[in-house]
């Protein structure tokens, strides 16, 4: 009689322990035009964002255009990172990073806390395109695709968009690029 109250808990144990650790948050960045030149000689990175999806993603863009700026800043591999404002003009040395937001699921506390795993996971794709300002020439092209983890503990949307952020970082830092 103990053992089999002694393998239920033991079971009920494995069960919310395989709940709760689940998967993590994770990215994907999947190649369409190959990089077609050395990006050591630029010194800057313009960044443009856009969402190409229809309802409300204002924050998420917003969250996605900091964290792309902070992370490629924190690379210390181009002396400027910056956001766009405007027209960029043609200039030497600059990198033109253009994402566009093709795909957002959104999954937020409320959600996550009421559902649990069972809301799925949070996931943003973008696509990325580096292009050489002076020529206007697209040196390659990504989709990255961002997911928060699939738990009853793990995040939502922030998290998406931060794994979104830290692969578009990857590219320029050479960690995705192939």
């Amino acid at each position: 009689m103990h053992l089999a109250r002694g393998v239920g808990f033991s079971c009920a144990g494995l069960a919310v322990a395989g709940l709760v650790s689940g998967c993590a948050a994770r990215s994907k960045a999947v190649t369409l035009q190959p990089l077609t030149a050395d990006m050591s000689h630029y010194k800057t990175v313009v960044i443009s964002v856009e969402s190409r999806v229809p309802g409300d993603v204002k924050k998420e863009k917003s969250d996605l255009e900091g964290l792309i700026v902070s992370r490629v800043k924190a690379l210390n591999r181009f002396p400027s990172v910056q956001l766009k404002a405007g027209e960029v003009a043609a200039t030497p040395e600059t990198l033109l990073v253009n994402v566009g937001i093709t795909h957002v699921k959104k999954v937020g506390g409320g959600k996550r806390f009421m559902l649990g795993a069972a809301a799925g996971r949070a996931s943003m794709t973008t696509e990325i395109t580096l292009v050489d300002s002076p020529t206007g020439r697209t040196l390659g092209s990504y989709t990255v695709t961002g997911e928060s983890g699939g738990t009853g503990l793990s995040g939502g949307t922030s998290d998406a968009v931060t794994k979104t952020a830290e692969a578009v970082a990857g590219l320029l830092g050479g960690a995705a690029v192939r």
